[in-house]
């Protein structure tokens, strides 16, 4: 069994993405006996999530594939329970309980009270014991959430073979949950006794800027298991100003391990400030050193020491960052070993669209330089256990002969924003040579703000604007020369006409009318959109991070011009060059919009057809939730030009659509591409309540559309989507255009769906039904409307069709098929009258779905099933068809639900046939021979006994 969620159960294989959630290995073989599950755990949905809640997925789909058959006229039998509450019970702290848990299932309990004092100052001691030889429990505990799985739950502890447990759960809490799980039972049942026990606990202060040594008789007696210390970050009176970090120095001649944790005691599984060790014997130093620089906040700090020995412990909070000016220099002076924190403020009127941020480290003296910086948070120093990972850039000035002291923190133009830079500047220590530790390191500090000096044009929505653009530049030096690339700036129009509705307007850029090669457009928002290689006349101070010399150098990307050196100036406006570091578009899929843009059309589409590889046009649709009220950037650059002496000339335009257009039900709108140019139509379609949806395009003239259905105007935002291309050549077959929503289960529960169409050369119809506009009622016994063998069968209004005809031979070669199995009998072959006539029924039932209230088409009735098998008296498995067994989820109650075929039917008749109402004769497929014959005669004949007696 497999469980995944998302909108489509899991196959592999099937060349999709995998779904956030998908579990195919803890279910994969359950037998007589011998049961399988697969557990959704909170905890483990939210971190799959990213943390948050709203994104958690809610549908689930559940595969249960058949791994061996015993016998090849039984199906495999099975159950499949979805429980989502379970029994929880209170747990009083310091009490004991005697307790019993079945092999394979949980015993939940609920802590009480729920929530650790505050400050912390006592942990859990929690026993399980008085199990019996070879039998074994799992302990499971987690805060917040239910605990229900060992891979996912926060601390676990298991009996093993010693037939006990006994263990300390440090860690704070706020509402707990503890889990006894039945591992291993020798007579199903396992019985245990539990208790849990509050352990009151000393809990030392530390305060800021302060040494306490841990060497007298109290803390000394034996080797420290964990001392629990207290920092109070937060000095009476204020707190620490921005760029304030905390320090923790613990120095120890033994082996020794430090957790730090803000609100509650830190251990294992709950340090989220920091965690560090180290054992003099391997490292030759005597400290550990914790920092919290990324998410430092004033308050209680939690402090656990392991050590085998005395140790002295030191606390600090750094409060002393220096503010760096844009376009000064600041030289400084650290310690080697020690840290310092910068700050660096960036206004919005400083700054230009194609504006780089450099920090420039140079002149360093007396050691190494690390650097870091992050915008409105402290930057910090990743360590080996992965705290402090939170900087935008990292630089390393080394000091050292052949080297230059010199290197460089960059923020692209792409990723500049206005507000505080936080620098974080750390010394290194004299490896090997710690006499020199009293030489101060020695540095300069340079931030400026630097451009390609490139000057976009500005252009206007809804203006189309010629231009040409040269790939090969020949004539580079030439002043009228077309350049390789063409920047724009516009921004959204606000006229009383069109008008503008931020989170609802949107646009689309268009190249159209492309003469003389092929051309790559980019879209950006409030900054320059560019390539990541070209031409630019600006400095070439700080262009790239991407070094040789960087322990992340990344080669496919290239980096500066001589990858050696960062120390690199002047103008090359004639060079092709790598001019920002390597960013692909969280918008595009992965590869097809690097550089500075959101947004990418390109026109080499080499994989394409003939009629593809000399494009005319691209278009960028820029959605309601991108175009917001800022400037865009788009940039048209050359990927392939036909001829040497002929540049690429083009239209450009961006073209603002204030709103989306209604789709009215039950009526259609005729549109069409034209000029050999790429483009898109927007509709909607809105309904009052959650009904049957039916989409379809019919490409009366050209070439063809994409259509696309979506839940939200917004396609990231959108959780639900279909598309399919439709083509001119399916002119007579229109089905094959169809986006349906026909079922309750497909439906996504939102009240309006959001259309684009895109194509060109084509001239195509798109009409939308809703609810019972897509269900259709035959009139009389349908004959007149294509139906012939289920003829007076379909009572009801039924799914819409184009040609029922189509499924009436569908559901006549079904009958047929069904025929063939229950015809041959253990003892006697063909089928009674009545028989044939509910299989009848049962088959166009299948064909034909009954639409409810809303339009929705509905399965089979149950009780459907069930007058075929007793009519036929045989059962769908016995005659090799476990498919439609009667026990199958595929029916419904009719008793309950609307479903397909009337559950009145499930009541015979007095002439003791299923079907009911308006009949057509149905012609008696039957084969008999005289053996044959006389058992279908013993047959009804012990009937007629059965209901005489009766």
């Amino acid at each position: 069994m497999t469980v995944n969620s998302g909108h489509s159960p899991y196959f592999p294989d099937s060349g999709c993405a995998d779904p956030m959630f998908l579990d195919t290995s803890s279910c994969t073989a359950a037998s007589d006996g011998l049961d399988c599950y697969v557990e959704l755990q909170y905890s483990t949905l939210l971190s799959l999530a990213g943390g948050d809640e709203h994104s958690i997925p809610h549908s689930f789909w559940i595969v249960v594939y058949g791994n061996e058959q015993e016998c090849e006229t039984h199906a495999i039998r099975y159950s499949v329970v979805v429980q989502t509450h379970w029994a929880i019970t209170y747990y009083p702290i310091d009490e004991t309980i005697c307790n019993t848990v079945e092999e394979d299932e949980y015993n939940f309990h609920r802590l009480r009270p729920r929530e650790i004092e505050h400050p912390q100052a006592s942990y859990l001691r929690i026993r399980i014991s008085d199990l019996d030889i070879d039998e074994s429990v799992d302990l499971l505990v987690q805060d917040n959430y239910l605990a229900s799985s060992l891979e996912d739950t926060h601390f676990t502890a298991s009996s093993g073979t010693s037939g006990s447990i006994d263990v300390n759960y440090i860690c704070g809490y706020h509402d707990l949950y503890l889990s006894v799980y039945g591992n291993v039972a020798t007579d199903d049942v396992i019985d245990y006794k539990m208790s849990v026990e509050k352990v009151p606990v000393r809990v030392k202060d530390l305060f800021v800027d302060s040494v306490y040594h841990a060497d007298d008789d109290d803390d000394d007696a034996c080797p420290h298991e964990h001392d629990f210390y207290r920092f109070r970050t937060l000095e009476e009176g204020r707190g620490h100003h921005p760029g304030s970090f905390m320090r923790v120095l613990v120095d120890s001649e033994f082996p020794t391990q430090v957790y730090v944790n803000k609100h509650d005691f830190a251990w294992e599984g709950c340090a989220d400030s920091g965690y560090g060790e180290n054992d003099p014997a391997i490292t030759g130093t005597t400290s550990v050193n914790v920092y919290d620089f990324c998410d430092f906040t004033d308050g209680d700090y939690f402090i656990t020491v392991v050590s085998d020995g005395p140790y002295y412990i030191y606390t600090d909070v750094r409060d002393d960052a220096k503010e760096l000016t844009i376009g000064e220099v600041f030289r400084d002076t650290v310690e080697p070993g020690m840290y310092q924190m910068y700050t660096l403020e960036i206004c919005d009127d400083w700054t230009e669209a194609d504006d780089r941020l450099v920090v420039e480290i140079t002149d360093v003296e007396n050691g190494d330089v690390f650097g870091w910086i992050r915008l409105g948070g402290n930057a910090g120093d990743p360590d080996e256990y992965g705290y402090n990972t939170c900087s935008h850039d990292n630089a390393f000035a080394d000091y050292g002969a052949g080297e230059s002291g010199y290197d460089f923190l960059l923020v692209n133009h792409c990723d500049l924003e206005t507000g505080t830079y936080y620098i974080l500047i750390r010394a290194s220590p004299h490896e090997g040579s710690p006499e020199r530790n009293c030489e101060h390191v020695n540095f300069r500090l340079y931030p400026y703000l630097i451009d390609y000096q490139i000057d976009p044009e500005v252009i206007h929505p809804n203006t189309p604007i010629t231009d040409a653009v040269d790939l090969l530049q020949i004539n580079i030096i030439e002043m009228d020369q077309a350049p390789i690339a063409n920047y724009y700036v516009v921004h959204p129009l606000a006229d009383e006409g069109e008008g503008y509705f931020e989170q609802i307007s949107h646009a689309v850029a268009r190249l159209s009318n492309v003469q003389g090669g092929l051309l790559h457009m980019k879209v950006m928002c409030d900054h320059l959109a560019i390539s990541e290689f070209t031409v630019i006349n600006g400095e070439i101070y700080g262009l790239v991070s991407n070094s040789a010399d960087d322990a992340d150098f990344d080669p496919d990307h290239y980096g500066l011009l001589i990858p050696e050196w960062k120390m690199q100036s002047g103008r090359f406006p004639f060079l092709y060059n790598n001019i920002m570091d390597h960013r692909d578009s969280e918008y595009e899929p992965l590869g097809t919009c690097t550089g500075c843009g959101d947004l990418c059309c390109s026109m080499d589409n080499f994989d394409d057809l003939d009629i593809y590889r000399r494009d005319k046009s691209c278009a960028i649709w820029v959605p309601s939730c991108y175009f917001i009220w800022k400037d865009f950037y788009i940039m048209v650059t050359p990927i392939g030009q036909y001829a040497y002496d002929h540049v690429i000339d083009y239209t450009l335009e961006l073209d603002q659509t204030r709103d989306y257009i209604l789709l009215q039900p039950d009526h259609n709108s005729v549109n069409s591409f034209e000029n050999d140019n790429w483009d898109y139509d927007f509709f909607y379609s809105i309904s009052a309540e959650p009904e049957s949806m039916r989409w379809r395009v019919v490409v009366t003239e050209g070439e063809g559309v994409l259509v696309t259905v979506r839940n939200h105007r917004c396609p990231r935002q959108a959780t639900w989507a279909k598309s399919v291309w439709c083509d001119a050549a399916y002119f007579d077959r229109p089905w094959m255009c169809d986006i349906e929503i026909p079922t309750r289960a497909a439906h996504p529960g939102d009240n309006a769906y959001f259309v684009s169409v895109y194509g060109k050369n084509a001239t195509y119809s798109i009409a939308f039904w809703r609810g019972r506009e897509n269900c259709h009622a035959f009139t009389g016994s349908g004959r007149n409307e294509g139906l012939d063998f289920c003829a007076g069968l379909v009572p009801y209004n039924t799914w819409r069709w184009d040609h029922y005809s189509t499924l009436d031979h569908e559901a006549s070669c079904f009958f047929e098929q069904l025929y063939e199995h229950f015809r041959v009998q253990p003892c006697y072959t063909g089928v009674t009258p009545e028989c044939n006539a509910t299989l009848a029924a049962f088959a166009c039932y299948e064909s034909f779905h009954r639409c409810d209230e809303q339009g929705f088409y509905t399965g089979t009735c149950r009780e459907a099933c069930e007058a075929v098998t007793y009519e036929c008296a045989n059962l769908f498995e016995t005659v090799d068809l476990e498919k439609y067994d009667c026990t199958s989820s595929r029916y419904l109650d009719g008793n309950a639900q609307t479903c397909t075929g009337n559950p009145a039917y499930a009541n015979l008749e007095a002439d003791h046939l299923f079907l009911a109402g308006e009949q057509d004769p149905i012609v008696l497929l039957y084969e008999s021979s005289s053996a044959s014959s006389m058992s279908v005669s013993i047959i009804l004949s012990a009937f007629a006994i059965i209901f005489a007696l009766m």
